[in-house]
């Protein structure tokens, strides 16, 4: 295989099991109220929860779905890319 390629299998699963293991248990919880010093920085708080709580797979697959049957019946390039943005905004 590609050593780029094996590297970045490598990086997804190390974030992938990052996320997952902050997700589940109560030590990322832990660590970001003591990062935010106690609530002070709130705003790096919520983003930083934000984005565990956003790895949504289910949304990825419904997605490509999506854009799959839009190219099938062949929609326009403009009308497809603004299908999926909308539904990306809206999740």
């Amino acid at each position: 295989m590609n050593k780029k390629f094996v590297l970045l299998i490598a990086l997804l699963i190390f974030l992938v099991g990052g996320v997952l293991f902050l997700k589940t248990g109560t030590f990322g919880t832990n660590v970001l109220w003591n990062v935010s010093e106690q609530g002070s920085w709130l705003l790096p708080l919520v983003l930083v929860a934000a984005a565990i709580d956003s790895i949504n797979p289910c949304a990825f697959s419904i997605l490509l779905i999506t854009i799959a049957f839009l190219i099938s019946i062949k929609s326009r390039r403009v009308r497809i890319l603004s299908i999926g943005g909308i539904y990306i905004f809206g999740i």
